[in-house]
């Protein structure tokens, strides 16, 4: 077995044995897929802190289910028409941009009730099972960037979580608790100029550019030590990698001396493939291949051995 792959056994068997084996709490797996709301930014005065604490009002917010968009809840909660039908998407608010533009080039318009970031609200509970496991919470894709609140305390800064296609996932351990819990998401949509997820112009980009949860969230357990992502790479010295002795050496041809009687005899093959001999030489001193040669020119009744 290659030494890497030793190296990457012997961590997976130290890992079962902090572990001890398959605790109960390695097991678990919350999807964090019903209950949630949202509702912008410029209607919640409350900062996170507030807004992820137990019984915090919500009553005109939107109810949804993640992963959604914002506006895609929007539109599945009534709030706005089936943007596929007709020319519903260009009523829907901050849809001012030219037909034909490539809407991720161009920034909001300062009255797009997008413009400004959207929270993300859900409830949940953890069983008691969870106590005693490291617990980890799972953002599989965020469209663009999120600050994070758990219980009152903030766990992930917008600094830091830019990016469509990053998934985050963030140690709660001592903060997500059995029982009730709190969690909520301050998303922004992505500006002009940041690598995230884009449209074309014969499929015209909803006004809030796709900010949202828009993969799974999810919180799991797991013992004290998780490998995630393993990966092993190999190396291998090449030709240039070598000593010069060793590539001077391997480039060196044998002397001719000691060729062994085999490749002599299918060097002289080769030679004589394309030389030509007469039919009136065949009796003379024995050549190539035990073919009669000669060194004078060929006559004109030459032929071209075989």
């Amino acid at each position: 077995m290659h030494p890497a792959w030793r190296a990457a056994v012997a961590l997976a068997v130290s890992c079962v044995a902090l572990t001890g084996g398959a605790a109960p709490a390695a097991e678990l797996r919350l999807e964090l897929r019903e209950g949630w709301a949202i509702q912008s930014s410029a209607k919640v005065t409350p900062g996170g802190e507030a807004v992820s604490r137990p019984g915090f009002a919500t009553s005109g917010w939107h109810r949804a289910t993640v992963p959604t968009t914002v506006v895609s809840a929007l539109v599945a909660d009534g709030t706005f028409p089936d943007p596929y039908h007709g020319m519903n998407l260009r009523t829907f608010p901050g849809t001012s941009y030219e037909v034909g533009t490539n809407f991720s080039n161009v920034p909001m318009p300062a009255d797009s009730p997008f413009a400004v970031p959207w929270w993300y609200r859900t409830e949940f509970t953890l069983p008691e099972e969870a106590a005693g496991g490291t617990l980890w919470l799972r953002l599989d894709g965020v469209n663009f960037r999120f600050d994070a609140w758990l219980n009152g305390k903030k766990i992930a800064d917008a600094a830091k979580t830019a990016g469509a296609f990053r998934a985050h996932e963030i140690n709660v351990t001592g903060v997500a608790r059995p029982g009730a819990n709190v969690l909520a998401v301050l998303v922004s949509a992505p500006t002009p100029g940041d690598l995230a997820i884009t449209f074309v112009d014969w499929n015209p980009m909803p006004p809030d550019k796709l900010m949202g949860l828009y993969r799974p969230v999810t919180l799991s357990a797991s013992g004290p030590v998780a490998l995630r992502h393993p990966q092993v790479v190999t190396k291998r010295k090449t030709p240039a990698a070598l000593p010069s002795r060793a590539r001077s050496g391997a480039a060196r041809r044998a002397p001719p001396s000691r060729r062994t009687s085999a490749s002599r005899r299918a060097s002289r093959a080769r030679s004589c493939s394309v030389r030509p001999i007469s039919r009136s030489s065949r009796s003379r001193s024995r050549g190539c291949g035990g073919r009669p040669s000669t060194g004078s020119p060929p006559s004109t009744t030459s032929i071209w051995s075989s």
